[in-house]
């Protein structure tokens, strides 16, 4: 029989704060062939907070190097796919064959890896086209004004989302820093 007692929170397998067990059943002759511990919500807290921490960090990663790691995630899973279809088998009560899905697992591995890598690359175009390009157009025409180049046209200020609100907000402070030039010049 096979125990899993640990849980792995913030990169090692640690013990569960208040131990409590749980026979796993084969449901096709009703005997157990593992043994897990069960969770406290102290248990949960430890890893959402381990997983905000390491957060910090792994949102700062390059598409390499997220790819990277799903390579490895991938690989490994694939290393240990008898072992996952055996224990699948005795925890369902299903026969082998059933659960040695093999190739429908990799498949679905590398389909996850693949939506992944594509809802990455779609967030960062969305994130570059609707915030970065708009701000970065404001920061070289805010260096312009800064320098008395007033020829700069003002931003759209249609919708109400942050950037039509930073607009506005530049626009404004554009005019203001204009009329007050013009007073100074007199």
């Amino acid at each position: 029989m096979r125990e899993k007692l640990n849980f792995y929170i913030d990169g090692k397998w640690v013990a569960p704060t208040k131990p409590r067990t749980h026979d796993v059943i084969n449901p096709a002759n009703e005997e157990p062939v593992g043994r897990i511990s069960l969770g406290t919500a102290d248990d949960v807290n430890k890893a959402v907070a381990a997983a905000k921490k390491a957060f910090e960090t792994f949102s700062q990663t390059s598409v390499d190097e997220r790819k990277a790691l799903l390579d490895k995630i991938i690989a490994i899973y694939q290393r240990r796919l008898p072992e996952m279809a055996e224990t699948i088998s005795m925890e369902m009560g299903a026969p082998m064959p059933l659960a040695n899905a093999a190739q429908a697992f990799r498949t679905f591995m590398i389909s996850l890896a693949a939506v992944f890598a594509a809802v990455f690359v779609v967030l960062n175009l969305l994130l570059s086209w609707l915030i970065i390009r708009p701000v970065s157009r404001m920061s070289a025409a805010a260096d312009k004004i800064s320098t008395g180049d007033f020829d700069q046209p003002e931003f759209a200020e249609t919708g109400n989302d942050e950037v039509a609100v930073l607009a506005r907000s530049f626009n404004r402070m554009r005019r203001s820093l204009e009329k007050a030039m013009q007073m100074i010049d007199g």
